[in-house]
């Protein structure tokens, strides 16, 4: 069935008979109009089996293209009100597509959003549900405002082409909690992913999206993220950051996921992964992988600050490329490292920057010792000066010396120069 006049729709749940969906779509007279509201307090609305056009007819490049439908200036879905909070569930069988918001400034918060704008807490719980083809200032396929949730167990934000790119002028193509926040009044709380399922990426997968600047997911104001097997892949950034950007105080946690295949192309420092402002992110059991950035400095992870701290935990960086230094990761900030981590090109871009590796153990294998000042490297060197490593290539409980190519001893050495062709930091085999 087709629902011609949004008014007819609005704090209503929907539910398709799942065979045919609802579909409601945009006309000319509805330009200034979202397509569905939740106006009223009271309990969740749900979506089911429901299909949301903005009625943009985009070209091979989605919403990064040429849009010869029409142009709007509202979002598809409105659970905005700062008096009362909203409650919205995606539950399967839900796509909102082809909305082209028009804006009349790049600062102007009050025209962020194009997919949904919610003060409150969204839910999606099936994979066959998918935002793709929005366009905005930022916070294209989701816009959280201060105080809202985020619990995106299941779904997909973009697609599997370009035709299927969400496309922001500024941060947040698909997820965004860059609002203007305090302490007292902080950003979001965003969720992605089951922590209870296995680690292939599968339960959100973020692809296909552009964003001309600072990340596709961006976190952002005090806010959280805590993000388990999910995949941010095949998108492109102009500036910072092509994928996942941590900024102003927040914190993440991302475990089992997947980060490859983004593209970075502004001739300025950034990354697939971006933290800086005093946050800090933490990630286990994730690959990095075959990020790219084309006309400047970092690739995978770019940390912009000395007042931030990131721990990586059996993580793997592999086969991502820069054309300056830093492929790998670019470090400003503070890293710690432990656990069964691959690591390649690290470029240290301060004497501020530091590496702290965890996991200590003594020469005889007897007792956990501890470092007594951080692995630091010269400005401008790739692990050019590491004044001090005890690490060893992670024993639970047993160790045994005869093993000598399992452990790592290099204990009050320096060694300079260029290291860079080390395929991993820890990978070395150094007598004590």
């Amino acid at each position: 069935s087709s629902v011609n006049n949004p008014s007819e729709i609005s704090d209503k749940s929907i539910y398709g008979d799942g065979t045919n969906s609802v579909i409601v779509m945009r006309h000319s007279t509805s330009l200034d109009q979202p397509l569905f509201t939740i106006t009223s307090a009271g309990s969740a609305i749900t979506l089911k089996n429901v299909i949301i056009d903005g009625g943009a007819i985009w070209d091979e490049n989605g919403a990064a293209g040429t849009n010869s439908g029409l142009r709007a200036t509202s979002v598809l879905i409105n659970a905005f009100n700062e008096s009362f909070y909203t409650k919205l569930i995606l539950d399967e069988n839900v796509v909102l597509q082809n909305n082209d918001k028009e804006y009349t400034s790049l600062q102007n918060y009050t025209e962020t959003g194009s997919g949904i704008f919610i003060q409150g807490e969204l839910t999606s719980n099936s994979n066959t549900n998918q935002i793709r083809t929005c366009c905005g200032i930022r916070g294209c396929a989701i816009q959280l405002f201060n105080n809202s949730k985020l619990n995106f167990y299941k779904g997909i934000i973009g697609g599997s082409s370009a035709k299927d790119a969400n496309c922001s002028k500024m941060a947040g193509a698909a997820i965004n909690c860059d609002y203007v926040t305090t302490p007292s009044n902080p950003g979001a709380e965003v969720i992605l992913g089951s922590a209870t399922n296995a680690s292939d990426g599968s339960d959100v997968k973020i692809s296909y999206n552009k964003c001309l600047s600072d990340g596709v997911v961006v976190i952002f104001g005090y806010s959280t993220l805590k993000a388990y097997n999910i995949t941010i892949s095949n998108n492109s950034g102009n500036r910072r950051c092509s994928g996942l950007y941590i900024s102003r105080n927040s914190e993440g946690e991302v475990t089992g996921s997947f980060i490859k295949n983004n593209e970075l192309t502004q001739s300025e420092p950034g990354g697939s992964v971006y933290v800086d402002s005093d946050s800090t992110l933490k990630m286990s059991d994730v690959e990095i992988s075959s990020n790219v950035h084309s006309n400047g400095p970092g690739a995978a992870i770019y940390l912009d600050s000395t007042w931030l701290n990131v721990y990586l935990n059996n993580v793997t960086l592999k086969d991502n490329s820069s054309s300056s230094s830093g492929s790998d990761i670019y470090n400003y900030g503070n890293l710690y490292i432990s656990g069964k981590n691959s690591l390649g090109d690290i470029y240290m871009a301060s004497s501020n920057g530091y590496i702290y590796p965890r996991n200590y153990y003594d020469s005889t294998g007897t007792g956990t010792s501890s470092i007594s000042s951080p692995l630091q490297v010269a400005t401008g060197s790739y692990m050019g000066t590491i004044t001090h490593v005890e690490e060893s290539n992670f024993p639970t409980n047993d160790y045994d010396p005869a093993d000598s190519s399992t452990y790592i001893q290099v204990l009050n050495e320096t060694t300079a120069g260029d290291m860079s062709g080390l395929t991993s930091l820890f990978k070395l085999n150094v007598s004590t």
